[in-house]
């Protein structure tokens, strides 16, 4: 409260030291009317030598003035508090152009907010902020008297600094037709600032423009057809830009870094390309999935973007809501980056099979965006299957080991056989310091390098290839990185572990509890592999899992007596899960069964004990108690 009192004292003490902009008439210096008639006016603040200048939009809620344009101002302040009006307003549209600084302002904190339905900020140096509630369609009659038509129509912002766009700056926008951001630089977008849920028929494009900071939420869009071109944009962190459309175009911008889900993006038609992204997270494509809908232009296009470093999975969207709706897909001619271990989750993921497929396929020309040459993808395939992932390979040295891998089935007329160039190798130690002229490149030739066990890779730091014409390049390489330990993949074993653990404490718990039985464990694994593409495979897994228990388990049982009630056994899956882990689920009852073993031996023991030495052991008992 004290703030805002703060505040509304500074707004007042500018007010009474700023020109305050009334309309006198069209022969003023000031003002020029079009066709000299007081409908659409325009205020020149050029002609007076002072910098501050005040606006109230209710000073021209006529029932003449349509559109009003104030231009040239130093230093701006535009009061927004709508007031209760007898009968609608005639203005239409309001213009600022060519300001230095723009603020926009309310004298009070409960007041209500409301621009006419058509606005234009352009060619202001900086904007202070858009606050909460500044672009909004009226949802009261006092609003709508003020803004002069049912919802709003149209919002322009071109070649202009805004500082702050506060949250919910653009909210309830139902009934506009078009949002234009244009050459625009924003310092911060806060959450959920840009809230657009516009209707049929409209377009929302940003354009030219550089976005410096951007909350979850930033952007949410509904509309028709978005646009999002030419734009520089930082860090894209979980849901920053969220967008629903039936065509959405994100083409020609940059990106410095993608995180999980920082798209999402529901389309009929998505056309993501041109874009040059430095990182792109994990799961960074997550959320982009393809509508259904009765239409022919279904489209999913991802094209001539570049990514400088790939984090494993990145590249995976809503693959299979693609296929789904009918979309044709389109992921070509794209350069990535290409470290063995960044994209190996292409040659490796039990998931999204198909699509990593269409990634490495040569003919969709998806290739390498730091090789010297054309290198697709798919090198990925050859460094795995020679065990080479690991090394650290200069660019080169990849391009001669797929060509070479690629030529070695070609079949050479005998009249072209030559006698073959000898192949170099220029070797630099792991010690040699960079941009030091005395640290030379050793040249070594291959056959030496073959013969010489004490060429590995465990010393040296770079290889390059000077020229090969071998047809035994990939033996090579390998015969240099022999002894190169290589660690150990510890990540993919650990989530096959994870997963045998949920399925064995699944099997145990349903083998214990009444009316059911461990084969349901079967049913999720099922559906796992039938979502795989594997339909065959899901079918017989349940089949394969159920039968020996319908065979074996009555001959099973029968020679099993005093087993327990499967309520105890379940109680000692359940302590056991809980004291002692996953592994409790076999523990649990192991113990139980010893704790039977043992209550069942001492009743057998007390049983056969004739009844003379279980008087005279009782007998015993009861003196040392008593001593």
């Amino acid at each position: 409260m004290a703030h805002g009192n703060i505040l509304l004292f500074t707004v007042l003490v500018q007010s009474a030291l700023s020109v305050r902009i009334n309309f006198t008439s069209c022969q003023s210096p000031q003002w020029s009317c079009v066709n000299n008639l007081p409908n659409e006016i325009v205020y020149n603040c050029a002609g007076l030598r002072n910098n501050d200048f005040i606006i109230h939009l209710k000073d021209f809620y006529t029932d003449q003035i349509t559109s009003v344009t104030v231009q040239n101002c130093r230093d701006l302040r535009v009061v927004l508090d709508c007031p209760i009006l007898q009968r609608p307003s005639k203005l239409q549209a309001f213009n600022i152009k060519g300001c230095e600084r723009l603020e926009f302002v309310s004298l009070s904190s409960h007041s209500l907010l409301q621009t006419p339905s058509e606005v234009t900020i352009e060619n202001v140096k900086e904007v202070v902020s858009l606050p909460k509630g500044i672009f909004k369609s009226p949802s009261s009659s006092t609003e709508l008297k003020c803004a002069g038509a049912s919802t709003l129509k149209q919002i322009r912002i071109v070649s202009t600094k805004i500082n702050t766009i506060n949250t919910k700056a653009f909210y309830n926008m139902t009934g506009i037709k078009n949002i234009k951001i244009d050459n625009v630089t924003i310092t911060n977008v806060r959450n959920q600032a840009i809230e657009a849920i516009m209707g049929s028929d409209t377009v929302f494009t940003i354009t030219n423009s550089r976005i410096d900071n951007l909350e979850s939420k930033g952007i949410v869009v509904l509309s028709n057809t978005v646009s999002i071109t030419k734009n520089t944009f930082n860090d894209v962190g979980s849901g920053c830009i969220n967008i629903t459309a039936d065509n959405v175009h994100i083409v020609g911008n940059s990106f410095r870094e993608i995180g999980p889900s920082g798209l999402a993006l529901k389309a009929v038609k998505i056309n993501i390309t041109q874009n040059n992204i430095t990182r792109l997270k994990t799961n960074a494509l997550n959320s982009v999935k393809c509508l259904r809908k009765r239409t022919n232009k279904k489209e999913f296009t991802f094209s001539k973007n570049k990514i400088e470093i790939i984090e494993p999975h990145s590249l995976t969207f809503g693959y299979t809501s693609c296929k789904f709706a009918g979309t044709a897909i389109n992921f070509n001619n794209n350069k990535m980056d290409c470290v063995c271990q960044n994209i190996a989750f292409l040659n490796t993921a039990k998931s999204n099979t198909e699509l990593h497929n269409v990634i490495l396929d040569p003919l969709n020309n998806n290739t390498c965006w730091s090789a010297p040459c054309t290198l697709p993808v798919d090198i990925v395939k050859i460094l795995m299957e020679s065990e080479m992932c690991q090394i650290a390979l200069d660019p080169q040295v990849m391009c001669l080991l797929y060509s070479d891998k690629h030529l070695k089935n070609e079949i050479t007329p005998d009249e072209e056989v030559t006698e073959p160039t000898p192949t170099f190798y220029l070797i630099r130690q792991a010690n040699s310091p960079n941009g030091d002229a005395s640290a030379a490149l050793t040249a070594v030739d291959k056959d030496d390098l073959l013969k010489d066990s004490h060429l590995n890779m465990t010393n040296r730091t770079v290889i390059k290839v000077v020229f090969d014409s071998s047809k035994d390049f990939v033996e090579t390489l390998r015969s240099t990185s022999s002894s190169h330990k290589r660690p150990v993949e510890e990540s993919k074993t650990a989530p096959r572990e994870e997963y045998v653990n949920r399925c064995v404490v699944l099997a145990a718990v349903l083998g214990a509890a009444p009316f059911l039985g461990p084969y349901l464990a079967g049913i999720p694994a099922a559906l796992d592999v039938w979502l795989q593409g594997r339909p065959m495979a899901a079918l017989l897994l349940p089949i394969v899992q159920a039968a020996p228990m319908a065979f074996l388990d009555a001959a099973v049982y029968a020679e099993i007596k005093d087993g327990g009630h499967p309520y105890v056994t379940g109680l000692a899956i359940a302590g056991g899960i809980f004291y002692l882990g996953p592994e409790g689920a076999i523990l649990g009852p192991l113990l139980l069964c010893c704790l039977m073993v043992v209550l069942n031996l001492s009743s057998t023991f007390l049983r056969d004990t004739p009844s003379e030495e279980r008087a005279a052991l009782h007998s015993r008992v009861r003196l040392g108690a008593y001593l």
